[in-house]
């Protein structure tokens, strides 16, 4: 840490001079601009360039034994805000390791691939976060997961596999939008100016959207589970009443997860206390029908089955009361008052 004193220079303006070695580490030239950004305690300074975080990632592929390596590589170097990611191949792996490169770059937004010379790939990361800020983003998660269980209800009550197809199909975006938030939390951290892009208010609320953008992606893996194992059941014709009380469950769910997600702009504390109470109404139900599993069914491959569900069930109610404890994180200043001595 260092220290300098503030001089008024003329009627109205203070300046304060910058370490030497800060200069020369940031490679800042005389009359180049730096940006101010102000938090709740602390006033930081910015090179125009967004701090200290890499932008440029150089890979090569002799390093990495194998192409599911390449691709979590790509991933970790996305998340970490890279702009240009630069991949040499080798001769003799290339075609197999640039089949995960597509994957990598299906399942990223805002990757393009701009150069492909043989041996050596180059992506760019092109992302308005004004436009995409996280506040959206997690907003565009919501709004799909919903989608998601209203189709998997409706085709189960409609007896139609593609409804529910669909709905497993739509988590792979759920993965691409949760990629995209952690990418901008992750820039948050280290490059504060950021925040009034993203939507987010304050530097202490990154670990609580950490936490609720990990919640989501749980549960929506959590959907998919649910959408395959039903799917496996309808191959056997062995549909029953218990579908009925699955619908109704996610029903319950889903109203839980739209109440929870709308009272994170609310400044009144008995609002989060409803959904924790519609949270243990749904798990008592639950545990009403789970039970019935083992009296109404004597087919074990499928009681496993529901049970596989009814597991899945469970979890995701517990995700969306993670979700909402983190709400009251990010909102505790509305509602609670700090006293201080005089």
């Amino acid at each position: 840490m260092e220290s300098r004193k503030i001089y008024k220079s003329g009627g109205s303006t203070y300046v304060m001079s910058l370490p030497k070695k800060w200069i020369k580490e940031f490679e800042i030239e005389e009359g180049d601009t730096v940006l101010l950004s102000k938090s709740e305690s602390a006033i930081n300074i910015y090179t125009e360039t967004g701090g200290t975080a890499s932008k440029h990632i150089k890979i090569d592929t002799k390093e990495i034994p194998t192409p599911n390596g390449l691709l979590r590589t790509v991933i970790a170097a996305y998340l970490m805000g890279a702009e240009t990611i630069i991949i040499k191949l080798n001769e003799k792996t290339k075609v197999e390791f640039k089949k995960k490169l597509e994957k990598a770059i299906n399942n990223l937004i805002g990757i393009e691939l701009v150069e492909d010379i043989g041996d050596k790939i180059t992506l760019e990361v092109f992302i308005d976060y004004k436009r995409m800020g996280a506040i959206k983003v997690l907003n565009r998660i919501h709004n799909t997961m919903d989608s998601m269980l209203h189709d998997l209800e409706k085709g189960i009550s409609l007896n139609d596999k593609e409804m529910i197809k669909d709905a497993l199909m739509r988590e792979a975006e759920v993965d691409r939008l949760y990629f995209l938030v952690v990418r901008e939390l992750n820039y948050a951290t280290t490059y504060q100016a950021i925040h009034e892009e993203i939507e987010i208010k304050s530097p202490r609320d990154v670990i609580s959207y950490y936490a609720i953008v990990k919640s989501f992606e749980r549960a929506s893996d959590h959907i998919e589970d649910i959408c395959r194992v039903y799917l496996q059941i309808m191959k056997g014709d062995d549909k029953t009443q218990i579908s009925e009380k699955i619908v109704e469950l996610s029903k319950m769910l889903r109203k839980l997860l739209n109440k929870a997600w709308e009272t994170r702009t609310n400044t009144q504390l008995n609002n989060y206390e409803e959904v924790f109470n519609e949270i243990k109404q749904f798990q008592k139900r639950h545990k009403e029908i789970h039970t019935k599993l083992f009296t109404d069914l004597e087919n074990p491959s499928l009681v496993r089955k529901y049970t596989d569900i009814m597991i899945s069930l469970s979890r995701i109610a517990q995700y969306i009361s993670d979700m909402t404890e983190n709400e009251i994180n990010i909102n505790i200043k509305n509602f609670a008052t700090t006293k201080t001595n005089n």
